[in-house]
């Protein structure tokens, strides 16, 4: 018995890691280098929190200091903002529905609650073929959208 178990669990870590391999980008640059590449070339003031993972700021209306966190899987950006902390927020009917709309009203971002219990927002995008401008307008959209759904949402959510 444990031979066999042995042997599926090897079998399915052989598989793992071919599925993996074949959905690998094919190309000789990673994700992170590309997403590095795009940085330098931006203009955007960025900081590097670790790696993979890069911090772009923003001023924006309704939030002073907006941190747009980029990171990558091996083929997408990500571009996210925690909006607001699961203990800032009121889980009511209203506030819940708010954002059912706010997900709807947004074209390629998303809108909703993480692992935490926080508000994001956040965009995925393929970078394959992203260009500088692309990759500039992306996470300026991301900035764009939280400052604005943070503005809508401010109402229902305690200030702190």
């Amino acid at each position: 018995m444990k031979k066999k178990l042995s042997l599926l669990l090897i079998m399915m870590a052989l598989i793992t890691n071919i599925a993996s391999a074949q959905t690998q980008p094919m190309s000789a640059q990673t994700s992170a280098e590309k997403v590095a590449i795009l940085l330098d070339k931006s203009g955007y003031s960025f900081r590097k929190a670790s790696n993979n993972v890069w911090v772009v700021s923003f001023t924006g209306k309704q939030i002073a200091d907006i941190q747009v966190v980029i990171t990558t899987t091996p083929d997408l950006l990500l571009a996210g903002i925690t909006v607001a902390k699961k203990n800032r927020m009121r889980p009511t009917a209203e506030f819940f529905y708010k954002l059912l709309k706010l997900a709807h009203a947004y074209d390629l971002v998303k809108v909703g609650l993480d692992t935490d219990d926080d508000l994001f927002v956040r965009i995925e995008a393929k970078l394959r073929t992203m260009d500088v401008d692309e990759f500039k307008a992306y996470v300026k959209q991301t900035a764009a959208a939280a400052d604005e759904i943070y503005g809508q949402v401010k109402p229902l959510i305690s200030v702190q």
